[in-house]
């Protein structure tokens, strides 16, 4: 869920099809990085290039912010899709609920 405080707050963009919104992504600005805390493609949109449209175009405004680096800490059956768009893995992050261990990569990239 993105509130409009948030939106405001941080860079918030939208891919739109058909009046439809099948991507978003926002950037959360730390001085000189980016996180890159949201990106979500619709499924009907997955395989056909709107998430690396997305990532390509957070680099892009990370960088016009003066940012030389984007992170994130990604949903593990997202990693390769982020490994193949030039980021790298440089940790790991426990994010276990409920008894159910899970374990979210951390990933990188140099603007």
């Amino acid at each position: 869920t993105f509130t409009a405080e948030n939106i405001v707050g941080h860079p918030t963009f939208k891919v739109i099809a058909d009046h439809a919104t099948i991507g978003v992504y926002q950037l959360k600005i730390e001085e000189v990085a980016a996180e890159l805390t949201d990106l979500w493609v619709h499924p009907s949109a997955m395989g056909r290039g709107v998430g690396r449209l997305l990532v390509e175009h957070a680099e892009s405004t990370a960088r016009g912010l003066g940012c030389t680096r984007l992170h994130l800490a990604s949903d593990p059956h997202a990693e390769a899709f982020y490994l193949r768009l030039g980021l790298r893995r440089y940790g790991a992050q426990d994010a276990s609920m409920d008894h159910r261990p899970r374990v979210l990569p951390l990933l990188e990239k140099r603007l």
